[in-house]
């Protein structure tokens, strides 16, 4: 039995390509030597051509000589273009640079037709494997049954949902680290950045947006309640100033009413002038005992006020701290659920061959850069560029290679 077309792989392939997802827009793609380009120029047949840049960068051009092409875009050779003509012309042209042919991109490992293939634009890890025919897996002729393989796919499928929430997981026990220290801004650590990998800085700034708002709304909560505390301290202070107002008022009353006793007992004044004063010094009695009251109470609200600004610090303290304990535990869950998964897809894979099968496989790009080239790590969505060497390994890479 030939593994090509064996229904294991192709279930391994489909859900590696349904995971690999549509392409990512990035910045345009430089030139380099071997891509071939288009120059046409209105009403210019003589300068108009399509060309393979050469291996020095370059293109040659009639009445502008040698062009530098390579490392830069289309649109960056078009404007300079533009200029250089207009330059020796003198009158504006129109200009438009296309490139025709790409550099070959080459695919190595476990792939079913390893070797050379034609790049195209918004191409990524993903669909280079496919145009190559999809992963082919390093095993024996005999392959397990379709049942075991499907329970390995769906273990990786659960470890790769299982370690984007361990990473969102991390972020949050960052927010909540930050937000117990008092601190504004979330400090990522080693642990954090080899959970999240490139997603770590859209993770920070998520994380952040929530730490500021939340400082926020808590800064909010406690200046409402400062001023209201302050006008209830003012509240306190005014009825302050008219309890004196009133002390003074029912003083002067009884002076004026001992005087018009005094008087009424001598038949010098109406008996209605005494009870009128009497009835007035009774009500600013009555109001000050008003007044008393309200500043007592006044007086409560500003502290109640004062003391709920704390209690909120403490609360939300406690709430961090509460959360942090949960965030941990569930990071210390997640990561057991992890290394299971990885044990059992080891086990079923001895179970199935005797030997590794359908391990997750690897992915790593050897891209030329100045006289040599960078290894990058890649997974399936990391997209493509001209020139590019792709190499795909179950299992992984050793850690010398």
């Amino acid at each position: 039995m030939t593994t090509r077309g064996n229904p294991l792989v192709l279930l391994a392939f489909a859900v590696l390509a349904l995971l690999a997802g549509p392409a990512l827009a990035g910045d345009p793609y430089r030139l380099a030597p071997g891509d071939t380009v288009s120059v046409s120029i209105l009403n210019r047949e003589d300068l108009t051509t399509e060309q393979t840049i050469r291996r020095d960068g370059t293109i040659s051009m009639h009445l502008l000589g040698r062009i530098k092409a390579a490392g830069k875009t289309a649109a960056e050779v078009e404007s300079e273009l533009k200029e250089r003509i207009n330059a020796k012309t003198g009158l504006p042209v129109s200009v438009v640079v296309n490139v025709t042919g790409w550099r070959p991109v080459h695919v190595l490992g476990d792939v079913t037709t390893p070797g050379e293939q034609r790049f195209r634009p918004g191409m990524t890890v993903g669909r280079l494997i496919a145009a190559a025919g999809g992963l082919y897996p390093r095993e024996s002729d005999q392959l397990p049954n379709v049942a075991i393989g499907a329970q390995i796919l769906q273990l990786g499928a659960d470890i790769a949902v299982r370690k984007a929430r361990l990473a969102g997981l991390h972020a949050r026990r960052l927010r909540l680290e930050a937000q117990e220290k008092g601190l504004a801004r979330i400090e990522p650590d080693a642990e954090f950045l080899q959970a999240a990998g490139p997603s770590a800085g859209k993770l920070v700034a998520e994380e952040e947006r929530i730490l500021a708002s939340q400082r926020l709304l808590d800064e909010q909560a406690e200046e409402s309640a400062r001023r209201r505390a302050e006008l209830s301290a003012n509240e306190a202070e005014l009825l302050t100033r008219q309890q004196e107002i009133l002390r003074d008022n029912i003083a002067d009353s009884a002076k004026e009413l001992a005087k018009m006793e005094s008087l009424l007992e001598r038949g010098l004044t109406s008996s209605d002038r005494v009870r009128q004063l009497r009835s007035t010094q009774n009500d600013d009695k009555i109001e000050l005992m008003q007044a008393g009251s309200f500043k007592a109470r006044a007086l409560q609200t500003r502290q109640a006020l004062l003391d709920s600004i704390e209690q909120q610090k403490v609360t939300r303290q406690n709430q961090t701290v509460t959360a942090l304990e949960q965030v941990l535990s569930d990071i210390r869950d997640e990561q057991a659920e992890i290394a299971a998964a990885e044990q059992t897809i080891a086990e079923l894979s001895r179970i199935a061959s005797g030997g590794p099968l359908l391990l997750p496989p690897a992915f790593r790009i050897f891209r030329p850069s100045g006289d040599g080239q960078e290894m990058i790590p890649a997974d399936l969505h990391t997209p493509i560029q001209p020139g590019d060497l792709l190499e795909v390994r179950r299992g992984g890479f050793d850690r010398n290679e």
